[in-house]
């Protein structure tokens, strides 16, 4: 099942017109904005975005589903704020600077836990 980051990515994607200009918005790596959309065409069964090397176009569907997700996502954001839910929640960009043995032994293992809780 595709997240509401899969969502906002490929909003991302559409409005920056491409997975770099996504990228650098969203904080991403390049790789994860691609991932993301890559699960999100998966999920729904169709292509959402014709993509080359120097640009992305809306398929016919994509086209119809960025118009839908767009306002399904204000509701819900609107939503969230009308209950004080996303401002009592963890965000921002966090940088941690270790020495890579810590890393390896104590982050790594419960990396993707903390992805999770926190996206």
């Amino acid at each position: 099942m595709y997240s509401l980051s899969d969502l906002e990515t490929f909003i991302a994607v559409v409005e920056n017109k491409g997975v770099l200009a996504a990228a650098r918005e969203q904080r991403l790596s390049p790789a994860t904005v691609s991932h993301r959309l890559s699960k999100l065409e998966r999920e729904l069964a169709t292509v959402l975005v014709f993509r080359d090397s120097r640009r992305v176009r809306l398929s016919p569907a994509g086209e119809i589903f960025y118009t839908r997700i767009g306002a399904i996502i204000e509701a819900l954001r609107d939503a969230e704020h009308s209950i004080g839910a996303r401002s009592s929640s963890v965000s921002g960009l966090l940088r941690v600077t270790m020495p890579p043995w810590v890393f390896s032994k104590y982050v790594m293992p419960r990396l993707n836990e903390f992805e999770h809780a926190f996206p």
